[in-house]
């Protein structure tokens, strides 16, 4: 809802699976920020706004370096382990930590020296065969058949012990040999762990994941020989093996294990960019949802069409785009838009309104770049039009410009200090920024200016009870009721505002309320939003996952295209074990993105639900183990 959501608090995703620890809904005005990781994006009523977000604090600095690893920067070459019987548990655990990967990076200019000196000695070792020992030929498959089987254990273990002494001497080579040699005396996992241990320390990464799939044939529980192989999986580009890896090591593990855990989710967004940037290479340029481009467009006042000169072709072409944008033919308006630029407009503010929609279509389809050229072309051609200013703003907010953003918003402000829209647009990046007082003094500004905007209202009540003015903003939404009688979204939002204090019963006949109003009034896309609220509400307060789906459905068939029903929907069947359904739900998700960091989003969900579908088909035995994690 609007800056009040938390993360987990009744969500569907409260126990769905790896994407546990990431998953948010976050709900604004009309629209919704669809949160995963580090980025929310915001579409709403107010704009569209990227809001970094802070790491949850249990991950501490070891989460924030395992995030930045490459495996380049990982720590390769691993100490062999001894045994696995108990009385080698200490040396075990080493060996184990060193597997997994050190927190070691590389932002000064000497580390960076380090690990490129690093790969090349690594090359020049993987050139080097294993057939260079010199180990001595102890073992032989003629040589063991007459021992018995003490004999073998016996000398098996001596060999390990040359392998390891060998392999922290960093003659490869040699600790290979040792290593292949107890294999002859005895099949033992910690055998071709350790020689897979070799094999990655000279960069023969197919190897590694020969030994370790050995191993794991032997012992199928053995997490560090799971751990070996998820790394080489890495280096071999097989994405979807290594996170497979990692999640079966993290299950075995109870997710105990954070530097693991990181590695998961550090997986999960490198197969998602991987496939977002495939996605958005093959996929042609489009605009967004209908319900995504109305919810920014009605953030703004409406303004009254400019007065037409019908004599000119650029007015006849600009007067049918203004048309389809009422009809919320979307897609005609910006085609109409572009052509009216390049024939002879009446006056140079009519032409402003033409690269000023132009602006408008492209940041809404996530080119913030290059919208900053058409509102700048708009605000060169008519400096008294406060809409590209504000617009522009956003822009620069979007790719973080944040100086730019704000001498823009003053630029505007010297333009003209009584535009209302103005106002309100600063007091959402105020906002969205956590600083509430700003925001409440720019709401009460926009509405001193016009009090007719609905938005100003219902987000400086939202502001109030932020700074837990709960009096005022209960007075706020009851004086925005009075004022507004017949409109649904003062009901939907204080809905929300009692739904975060838990009032489910209220909540749910403001929900109600707000339902009716749509369907008396108009069957929109609009309407999507009190269902949804509704079903997260009976969800938390009921747990009638059966209700919540039902309303999620509803809410797909008002709008088929909107984002927080999806997720929402998506979500509720992962809470009924209904995973592949599931993932068809995220799989659109991604095709519905505007942007490539909004589609690794998604593909972060989707991989994580594939992963999850996959290793219950694959490790049946795990699914307890699984669900008890979660």
């Amino acid at each position: 809802m609007s800056g009040i959501p938390k993360p987990g608090n009744g969500s569907p995703a409260a126990s769905a699976g790896l994407w546990q620890s990431v998953s948010t809904f976050v709900r604004r005005h009309r629209g919704a920020a669809y949160a995963i990781g580090a980025v929310a994006v915001f579409a709403t009523a107010g704009g569209i706004y990227h809001v970094k977000q802070q790491k949850a604090a249990r991950k501490g600095t070891k989460a924030r370096k395992a995030e930045k690893e490459t495996p380049e920067k990982k720590k390769v070459e691993e100490e062999p382990e001894s045994s696995k019987t108990e009385g080698d548990e200490g040396e075990d655990e080493k060996v184990e930590d060193s597997s997994k990967g050190s927190d070691v990076t590389a932002e000064s200019a000497a580390a960076a020296a380090a690990a490129k000196k690093k790969k090349k000695n690594k090359k020049k070792l993987k050139n080097k065969k294993s057939g260079d020992s010199t180990a001595e030929k102890i073992a032989t498959e003629e040589s063991v058949k007459s021992m018995s089987k003490e004999e073998r254990s016996k000398l098996a273990t001596e060999l390990k012990t040359l392998g390891n002494k060998a392999y922290g001497q960093k003659e490869y080579a040699n600790a290979i040999d040792f290593y292949s040699q107890a294999i002859t005396c005895s099949h033992d996992p910690i055998f071709f762990s350790n020689r897979a241990a070799c094999y990655a320390a000279i960069g023969d990464f197919e190897q590694v994941v020969k030994d370790t799939t050995e191993a794991l044939k032997l012992d199928p529980t053995y997490v560090k020989a799971l751990n070996r192989r998820s790394s080489a999986y890495e280096q071999l580009e097989k994405l979807d093996d290594a996170l497979m890896d990692s999640t079966v090591s993290c299950v075995f593990d109870g997710f105990a294990n954070e530097s693991m855990t990181a590695t998961v989710e550090r997986l999960l967004k490198k197969v998602a960019e991987k496939k977002a940037v495939a996605l958005m290479a093959g996929r042609p340029p489009k605009l967004p949802a209908a319900s995504f481009i109305q919810t920014y467009l009605d953030s703004f006042r409406p303004q009254s069409k400019p007065n037409f000169n019908e004599e000119y072709e650029g007015d006849r072409i600009l007067s049918s785009a203004y048309d389809a944008l009422d009809k919320g033919d979307y897609q005609l308006a910006y085609d109409q838009a572009k052509k009216a630029v390049t024939v002879a407009c009446s006056s140079p503010p009519i032409s402003a309104r033409a690269y000023n929609l132009i602006g408008t279509f492209k940041f809404v389809s996530g080119d913030s770049k290059g919208s900053m050229d058409e509102f700048n072309e708009a605000i060169n051609l008519d400096s008294s039009f406060i809409q590209p200013y504000v617009r522009l703003s956003a822009a620069y907010l979007d790719e973080n410009d944040h100086d730019s953003m704000w001498n823009v918003l003053k630029k505007a402000e010297s333009v003209n200090d009584k535009d209302s829209d103005l106002y309100y647009h600063r007091a959402q990046v105020h906002f969205v920024s956590g600083e509430f007082a700003e925001a409440i003094a720019d709401y009460n500004k926009s509405i001193a200016l016009d009090d007719s905007f609905i938005y100003s209202y219902i987000q400086l009540g939202v502001a109030q009870y932020k700074i837990q003015a709960l009096n005022q903003s209960m007075k706020t939404f009851e004086d925005c009721k009075k004022k507004f009688p017949g409109c649904s979204e003062v009901y939907n939002y204080f809905g929300e505002i009692l739904l975060d204090q838990q009032k489910f019963a209220e909540a749910v006949e403001n929900f109600d309320r707000a339902i009716s109003i749509e369907k008396r009034e108009r069957l929109t896309i609009m309407s999507a939003m009190p269902l949804i609220n509704k079903a997260l509400a009976v969800f938390q307060w009921k747990k009638d996952i059966k209700q919540a789906e039902s309303l999620c459905r509803q809410a797909l068939s008002a709008d088929p295209d909107c984002d927080i029903a999806i997720a929402s929907m998506a979500q509720f069947l992962l809470q009924q074990g209904k995973a592949q359904e599931a993932l068809s739900y995220f799989e659109q998700s991604a095709q519905l993105a505007r942007t490539e960091a909004e589609m690794v989003n998604a593909f972060s969900y989707a991989e994580a639900t594939r992963t999850q579908i996959a290793l219950t088909e694959k490790y049946p035995q795990l699914v307890g183990r699984l669900s008890q994690s979660m």
